[in-house]
This record gives C-alpha cells, structure tokens and sequence, in this order.
C-alpha cells in the first residue's frame, strides 16, 4: 500500500524529475532522527528523482568537485524502495552504470546524466521499520 503512494505523483515538466525532492514535504519516521530539511544543493541533479517524503538533511563536499547529500526516506518495503530508485533513475533521464542489491539491508547504484555521474544508497535503519538512510553523491562528468 505504501508503495503504491510512492508512484501516485503526477509528471512533472520535461527535463525534471517525476519525483523531485520537496523539502517542505519531507516527513519521515521519528525513528530515523532526521534532522531539519535542507535544500537541494546547486551541484546535485535536480531531475534525481526521491519518494515523496524524502529528507535530506546534510551536506558535504567530497572529492574534487563531488557533492555528497544525505538524509532518509519513508520506506516500509526494502524491495518496493530498491524499485523505485532503480526503475525512476532511468525513467528521470539517467543511464544505470550499475546496480547491487544487498537484502535486506543495502542497495547500491551508480548514475550518469544531466552531465553529472554519481551513486546513491539505501540502507536499513536498525529499530525503524519506517524508514531507510539514503546517500547520495554527483559530481561533473569530465571530457
């Protein structure tokens, strides 16, 4: 039922997300002790597409010129969420570089478009059933 809720969102324009990340819509478990919702930084990929819900509450800079977001997601099915990244990356304009899914714990996948390559990550929140941490990074593809 939960992930019939993630699909819901109706299309956005062309060249954005389906899924964009909404930061005042950010409500996730209390278990998962999100912090406040932040933005989505200038360098990472606006058509990268989250479930509604989503909240990514920090930031950092990486290697070079890579950004790294970190936050959570509602999540009350492993498979039903490692679906909705892999099926909506694509579907956001991305190519899937690849693709691993550790279950029940972690999935793994590695994005190039909108010129910027990068990964993200799930992985299961130990005593929240709710949610899930997720990572992410971007940074500009070269040549």
């Amino acid at each position: 039922m939960v992930a019939a809720l993630l699909f819901t969102q109706c299309v956005s324009a062309a060249g954005s997300s389906r899924y964009p990340y909404m930061p005042r819509q950010a409500k996730v478990a209390v278990c998962a002790h999100a912090g406040r919702a932040i933005a989505l930084p200038a360098a990472f990929p606006p058509q990268f597409p989250f479930p509604r819900g989503t909240i990514l509450d920090h930031t950092k800079p990486l290697l070079k010129r890579q950004i790294g977001v970190y936050g959570y997601v509602p999540s009350t099915n492993f498979v039903a969420t490692v679906t909705f990244f892999r099926r909506e990356v694509v579907r956001a304009g991305f190519a899937l570089i690849g693709f691993e899914v550790d279950s029940p714990n972690d999935s793994e996948g590695t994005y190039r478009g909108y010129g910027k390559i990068g990964r993200w990550q799930l992985r299961s929140l130990p005593g929240c059933a709710t949610a899930m941490a997720f990572s992410a990074s971007a940074e500009p593809v070269s040549g």
